[in-house]
C-alpha cells in the first residue's frame, strides 16, 4: 500500500471484492448443483420403489411365479435377421432343490383380439439352490406392440422339474 494512492488503493479493493463474491457466487452454484441432483435421485427411487411395488403385489407374484422359483426380470427384443423376437426372463432358484426343466409362458390380451399365449420350455438346466440363470424363447414373428408388451405381468412360469424327478404345475389355467 506504500506509494500506492488513494484512488488506486479503491480500484484494487473493488476488484477484491469482486473476487470474493464471485468465488462466494460459485460455491453457491456448487451447493445447488449437488442439492439437485440429490433431489433427483431422490425422485428417482421413489419412482423405481412404487414401479417395484406394483410389479410385485402379492396377486402378481402369485400369478407369474412358482413355489421355488422366482421371476426377477423379463425384456424382449426384435427383430433379428429372420424376422424373429426374443424374449428373455431371469429366474432365480428360491428352493432347495436342483431344478432341471422349466416351462413359462408370455400371454397378452389385445383389446378387440383374441388372447394371445407364446410357450416356453427350457429344459437341460442344472439351476442350484440361490442361483439365477436368463432363459431365452424365440417367436417366429415380430410387431413393435408385440415385443413392447412384453413385461413382468405378461409372464408366467407354468411347470418347473426337479432333479429328483418331481415336478411342480400350475393347477388352472385360468383367465388372468
Amino acid at each position: 500500500m506504500i506509494g500506492q494512492s488513494f484512488d488506486d488503493f479503491v480500484a484494487n479493493s473493488k476488484i477484491g471484492y469482486k473476487l470474493v463474491v464471485a468465488a462466494l457466487i460459485v460455491e453457491e452454484l456448487k451447493k445447488m448443483k449437488t442439492l439437485s441432483t440429490l433431489i433427483v435421485i431422490a425422485v428417482l427411487t421413489i419412482a423405481v420403489l412404487a414401479q417395484r411395488a406394483q410389479n410385485n403385489s402379492d396377486e402378481k407374484l402369485r400369478a407369474r411365479n412358482a413355489p421355488d422359483l422366482f421371476v426377477f426380470s423379463a425384456s424382449a427384443f426384435g427383430p433379428d435377421k429372420s424376422g424373429d423376437s426374443h424374449f428373455t426372463i431371469e429366474v432365480g432358484n428360491t428352493g432347495s432343490k436342483t431344478i432341471t426343466a422349466i416351462e413359462w409362458e408370455y400371454y397378452r390380451a389385445i383389446e378387440g383380439q383374441n388372447k394371445s399365449t407364446d410357450k416356453f420350455r427350457s429344459d437341460k438346466l442344472r439351476l442350484l439352490s440361490n442361483e439365477r440363470q436368463k432363459l431365452t424363447g424365440k417367436v417366429n414373428h415380430y410387431s413393435d406392440d408385440f415385443v413392447k408388451s412384453f413385461n413382468l405381468d405378461t409372464v408366467r412360469i407354468m411347470r418347473v422339474e426337479y432333479e429328483d424327478g418331481s415336478s411342480w404345475q400350475r393347477q388352472t389355467d385360468r383367465d388372468r
